[in-house]
This record gives structure tokens, C-alpha cells and sequence, in this order.
């Protein structure tokens, strides 16, 4: 990896349009004076040596000068000080300022630049990040906007570190910046940071056949004693969304032992931990043992946890087994199919609510969020009897969909143009549930006792048959988690493995000794 100079670029042209050139032709509505104030300003600079001729002026001061003449100009509105007075969109600033430089790192034979501001904002030495909590020293306000590189050192793996003029106030002359190839090449590409925290994982699109071949169902034991098979859960909840463990213990603290070895658990209304079972007068149709569709839970929250968990202690009547749907397989198909319908489920407001038992949930959601950020990993599949793509372009993010907790829509339907959105959801909803209930698409598993389903929230519907109370008991025992405590452990272990990996690779390679029998700093002047 090769580290190059890069000059500084001075940029003239302003937001605004002010530049060496055509200062005074800057008019204002609203301040119809400040240009020629502002035009002496910078010949009177000019003439003291303090604004050199070819350079023009800079945003900042563009903008400081036409506020004092603003504040000077413009009488405060009562109840208003003039202090308070700015210039419109002061906030609005060109996205290279002036005296910009930046570093040209060549990684793996592409040429990449990276601002010293942003270089300088990272160090990650013990006198910028401290040492126990993890936490930086200094903000990014602190670094002055003219900051720069004075020395270079580069050693042979390409390890750079950078001394700085012009650092942040109260670091000596001393302070030094080590960037590693690593981080180099981390930050050199979005796609390259979406990988390093593993946001950019591929995901398999199943139906019924697919599941049948690929479900995994993990020992109790084995789950919580080795973080080698958590890291198998976890890495089959990012591929499919479901994955079962087995002989686990018929406690009612089981559920709860094995979601906190994820992370904390999500507490709501119904508990840390609740039950689901048959009962009198029931608050919630999963309490009843009637047919429940297929559904997501606690779209009534605005933000739904994205892992459930449900451990079957006792199921012993007929009937009663458990559906599973990738609702994400039926949105890539509807993209393929009609992608004006699955534009209608992205943008119409579907609203979900819970009146019942003392509470009152009411939140709105879109049937189909998109993930901002497009796939970098390629748009092929890997299972040779799926048609649906693995990644477009723009992966989902979630899927929202609950019939049984729907409130009315909160549109104004009687308008001509909100009919319309009403109407092509409508057409949209009939053909994505259509997609969802064939059969085809469910995966159907009947939970024996000591079974445990954690699956995604937000990406896999499930469902329930009617069953039979009279025939025996079922009782099963849930929990929730958020996503990012699923996504912090399941990074904490990829990066074990990773490091693992590394050290291994380590000691086959040995060490690199310096000819008088000493380990090299590896630093090297160039």
C-alpha cells in the first residue's frame, strides 16, 4: 500500500456564488446592502496582506461578514435580540471547505484519498480514546479546519502514521496518528465498512422446500456452554431468519436462560417473560386455541422487537401446529412480479393498534421498509432450486405485517388522490398475502415438548392451526430481544472467530526479526 501527498485545493466558489471575482454582484432580498459591505471588507483585507488576491475569500468568511453587516443593517423584532440574528442557511456549507487536503493511500492497486479531518477525528491513541471506557477525549469541533500533515511515516506492511500541524488545542507537537492497512482499507469503501461490522450479510430467500432441506435445530446444552454453536444460531437467524434448539429443559426459566444468551431481554406489557395458552376471556387472540394467522408481533409498538423466541414446555393436544412464512421471499417475488404494487406496500401508512387491558398501543408502519444502504455482495443465489434472487440491489430491511392488530387506515379515503394509494395498497396486500399463505411458501412444524423457535420478528411471519383443548394441554413460554443486542453479540462472536483466525495464521507465519536479532518497529522515513 502505497502513501502519496496530494496538494491543497483551494475552493473559490461559495453556496452562495460569492468569489474573488464577483463579490459585489451579491444581492440579498432581505439584506439589500451587505455586498458592497462585504466587497470593502475584503479589498481592505486585501490591502492589509491579510486575503491573498488569488485565493478569494472562504465560506466562513462569506458568512461572517455578511451576519456583522446583517446585525448592523437589520433592527430586532420586539422580544428579539439582535445577537439571536444569523444569516439564512448558515448551517449550509459546501461539502469541500477551503484549504481541504487530503492524503492519496493507494490499497490493493485503486488510488483512495481521505481528508486529514477525518483521519485526525479517528485517532485512536491512548491520549484521543481512553484506554478503559472505550470513549474518545476530544470532539470533532475541536479540530481546527485547516489541520494537516507535517511528517510521514510509513512501515513496510503499510502502517501510516501521521504527525499534524495545527492539531487539536492542548495535544504537543508530539501527538502522532498510526493508521493501520486495515483500517485504511475499512474506510476506503462503504461496502468495505458494511462488511467490517457485518451489516452486509447474505441472506437466503426459503419457502417450504427450502426450509425442510436447510432447518437447523441446535442442542440446549451445546447452545449454552460453546459460543462456537450460539455463533451457528445466530449466523442461521441472519441467513433465514429461524432456527430451533432442542432438549431444552421443561422450566419456565428456560425461554429466559436461553434469550439472555443473546442479549437482555425486551421487556414489555406482557412481561419479560409471558406464556401462551388456552384461556377463559382471552386479552390476546394467541390465548385462545382458534385458528391465528399469519402475523408479526407488536407492530403496535414503533419499534417492534426483531427476535421472538417461544419454547414449548407441554403440547399434548390435536392439532396446534406451528407456520412459518419468509415474508421477505414474498416481497422479492412481488418486486419481480409487479413492482408498482410492491412500491404501493412501501410508502402507504398501515396503522396497528391494542385497546385492551388497561392499554392503549397505536403506531404506523409501511408493509415493506427498504435497508438505505444497497448490497454489496452479489445478486445471485445459491440454492440452485430458489428463482428468487439472494440480494437486490437494495435488500429489505423489514417487513410489516399483522392483520389480527390492523386499526382503520388514518388517510382522508374521500379524496380522489388518497383513494387511489388506497386502492393500489389494497391491490398490493391481496396479491403479498396471496404470496405468503400459498402453500408453497409455509413451513409447517409441529413444536414437541423441549423444542424452542427463535426466529426474526420483522422478516418471518408465523401462524398457528386451531387445536383441541380437550384432547391435552399446550403451553408454550415467550420472550422478545431488540436487534441490536442480536446484532452486538452476534459481531462480538464473528470477530472472535476473526481474531481466532488471525492468531492462528500468526503463529504458522512466526515472527519478523531485524538483522541484529531484535523485532523491528517496522517503522520506516519516507
Amino acid at each position: 500500500m502505497k502513501v502519496n501527498w496530494i496538494s491543497v485545493t483551494r475552493l473559490r466558489r461559495l453556496d452562495n456564488g460569492v468569489t474573488s471575482s464577483n463579490v459585489s454582484s451579491v444581492r440579498s432580498r432581505r439584506f439589500p446592502q451587505p455586498a458592497r459591505g462585504f466587497a470593502a471588507s475584503c479589498r481592505q483585507r486585501q490591502q492589509n496582506g491579510e486575503l491573498a488576491v488569488d485565493a478569494g475569500p472562504t465560506a466562513s468568511d462569506a458568512l461572517e461578514s455578511l451576519e456583522q453587516v446583517a446585525r448592523r443593517s437589520i433592527p430586532p423584532r420586539a422580544g428579539y435580540p439582535a445577537t439571536k440574528r444569523s444569516w439564512p442557511n448558515r448551517g449550509k456549507v459546501n461539502s469541500a471547505q477551503a484549504f481541504a487536503k487530503r492524503l492519496n493511500v493507494s490499497i490493493d492497486g485503486q488510488l483512495e484519498q481521505f481528508d486529514y479531518i477525518f483521519l485526525r477525528d479517528a485517532c485512536a491513541c491512548p491520549l484521543c480514546i481512553d484506554t478503559s471506557t472505550r470513549q474518545k477525549l476530544f470532539q470533532t469541533s475541536d479540530i481546527p479546519a485547516d489541520i494537516t500533515s507535517r511528517n510521514l511515516l510509513q512501515s513496510p506492511d503499510g502502517t501510516v502514521q501521521l504527525r499534524w500541524t495545527k492539531d487539536v488545542p492542548g495535544y504537543s507537537a508530539e501527538h502522532s496518528s498510526t493508521f493501520t492497512p486495515s483500517f485504511l482499507r475499512t474506510y476506503s469503501r462503504r461496502r468495505n465498512r458494511m462488511r467490517s461490522r457485518y451489516n452486509d450479510t447474505r441472506q437466503v430467500l426459503w419457502n417450504r422446500d427450502i426450509m425442510t432441506s436447510d432447518v437447523r435445530s441446535l442442542d440446549f446444552t451445546d447452545y449454552m456452554q460453546h459460543d462456537s454453536t450460539l455463533l451457528e444460531a445466530l449466523q442461521q437467524l441472519n441467513l433465514y431468519g429461524l432456527v430451533f434448539l432442542h432438549n431444552v429443559p421443561p422450566s419456565a426459566s428456560s425461554v429466559a436462560e436461553i434469550g439472555t444468551r443473546i442479549g437482555p431481554l425486551r421487556h414489555t406489557f406482557y412481561g419479560e417473560t409471558w406464556d401462551v395458552r388456552s384461556v377463559p376471556s382471552a386479552k390476546n387472540v394467541a390465548y385462545t386455541s382458534q385458528h391465528l394467522g399469519m402475523h408479526m408481533d407488536l407492530l403496535y409498538f414503533a419499534d417492534p422487537p426483531t427476535l421472538q423466541l417461544l419454547h414449548c414446555v407441554h403440547n399434548t393436544t390435536q392439532g396446534g401446529s406451528s407456520l412459518f412464512s419468509d415474508s421477505f421471499r414474498a416481497a422479492a417475488q412481488l418486486r419481480l412480479g409487479s413492482p408498482t404494487l410492491f412500491r404501493a406496500l412501501q410508502h402507504f401508512p398501515v396503522t396497528y393498534h391494542y385497546v385492551n387491558d388497561s392499554q392503549h398501543y397505536h403506531a404506523t408502519h409501511p408493509t415493506i421498509e427498504m435497508d438505505p444502504h444497497p448490497s454489496s455482495s452479489a445478486s445471485s443465489s445459491s440454492t440452485p432450486t430458489s428463482s428468487i434472487p439472494h440480494d437486490p440491489p437494495h435488500r429489505l430491511h423489514s417487513v410489516n405485517y399483522s392483520p389480527p392488530f390492523q386499526a382503520p387506515f388514518e388517510i382522508n379515503t374521500g379524496s380522489d388522490d388518497q383513494g387511489a394509494r388506497l386502492r393500489h395498497y389494497h391491490a398490493g396486500i391481496r396479491a403479498f398475502a396471496r404470496l405468503l399463505d400459498s402453500d408453497e411458501a409455509v413451513y409447517e412444524r409441529r413444536m414437541a415438548e423441549g423444542e424452542c423457535v427463535i426466529f426474526h420478528n420483522r422478516r418471518v411471519l408465523h401462524a398457528r392451526r386451531a387445536f383441541d383443548t380437550s384432547s391435552g394441554r399446550r403451553w408454550l413460554r415467550g420472550a422478545y430481544l431488540d436487534g441490536d443486542a442480536f446484532k452486538s453479540r452476534y459481531r462480538v462472536l464473528m470477530e472472535q472467530e476473526r481474531a481466532q483466525r488471525a492468531e492462528g495464521e500468526r503463529e504458522r507465519e512466526g515472527r519478523e526479526w531485524d538483522e541484529d536479532g531484535r523485532q523491528s518497529d517496522g517503522f520506516e522515513h519516507v
